[in-house]
């Protein structure tokens, strides 16, 4: 039996909605898992989905995916067994929105490109699939400006394989000239941290790998904020084309190291991204899933303990 512990819906920017989700795990024979939206928790609050879970026989551990810093450094911190009426509360009133970012990036890359004499906005829409996701919009209308698109090539040819690329390699990466700097946007690593623990859950570091260059300094930073776990399975971690598991392999033994969970999932949005992307397909063991959901359990136990003994 395998795990996915990170999966996303058209809740925050997966293009599967409540139910289609589930359908697909049923489909791919995948029964323990966990939905980490962006910022969201709505996903747990639908009666359809509910229902699905149950007549289906899944085992989900309830999970969000929450945007963070460390310092200028850009990053996300996924929080299981975390309780949804508090996540929700908090996340309704301070989480940071999928269009709220789009807004953001809607500003702010026009003005990177005019600063080099390049007049760009964002009027190419993306292929139907893609359900007009104003990133693609974004890459597709740079690839049809020769000036905006010999300027991102001049950079980094990688930036337009794909939103994320643009995302990892360009908005989040400080030595990017289209680094978008996060410090009036996201909360510190420690709040977050924080917040997951109060919400009686466990804090994992979602892709290490894809933090490039800072990626020693954030691992450094959130053990200080006493991080629970690291995302070790990721598509990034794992290359089974070529039987490459080494980056993997580095974060097992880190979290050995350092009395840490490994957690891992296939970071999955929608049917179209690269097959190692898809649901169920980086064979994470059960164990991963059964260590999260023995950890959550531990740590309610010792609370409860806590809260018996303090009314002695």
């Amino acid at each position: 039996m395998t795990c996915d512990m990170h999966i996303h819906t058209t809740n925050s920017d997966g293009l599967l909605d409540n139910c289609e989700i589930l359908e697909e795990c049923k489909k791919r024979n995948l029964k323990y898992f966990s939905i980490t939206d962006h910022d969201c928790v709505d996903f747990y609050f639908s009666e359809q989905a509910n229902k699905l879970i149950e007549d289906y026989d899944f085992n989900v551990i309830v999970g969000c995916e929450f945007v963070a810093r460390v310092g200028g450094q850009a990053i996300e911190i996924l929080g299981y067994g975390i309780n949804k009426h508090k996540a929700k509360e908090y996340l309704d009133k301070f989480g940071v929105k999928q269009n709220q970012m789009n807004e953001i990036r809607k500003e702010f890359v026009p003005s990177v490109f005019k600063k080099f004499g390049i007049d760009f906005d964002f009027n190419v829409k993306p292929s139907e699939y893609i359900n007009n996701n104003m990133l693609y919009s974004m890459i597709e209308s740079i690839k049809q400006n020769p000036k905006a698109l010999a300027l991102v090539n001049a950079e980094n040819s990688e930036l337009l394989e794909s939103s994320n690329s643009f995302i990892r390699k360009g908005l989040n990466n400080p030595k990017s000239v289209f680094y978008l700097s996060p410090y009036d946007i996201y909360p510190t690593h420690t709040k977050i941290i924080d917040l997951i623990h109060e919400l009686g859950g466990i804090a994992s570091l979602a892709h290490p790998y894809q933090y490039g260059d800072n990626m020693n300094y954030v691992l450094t930073e959130v053990i200080k904020a006493g991080i629970d776990g690291i995302e070790c399975y990721h598509f990034t971690t794992i290359n089974n084309d070529i039987k490459d598991y080494s980056k993997k392999d580095i974060l097992l033994n880190f979290c050995k190291q350092n009395n840490l969970i490994a957690t891992g999932g296939s970071d999955f949005h929608y049917l179209h991204m690269r097959p190692k992307n898809q649901l169920n397909e980086l064979n994470i063991p059960l164990s991963v899933y059964n260590n999260i959901k023995n950890l959550i359990d531990n740590k309610h136990k010792k609370t409860l303990i806590k809260i018996h003994q303090s009314m002695k």
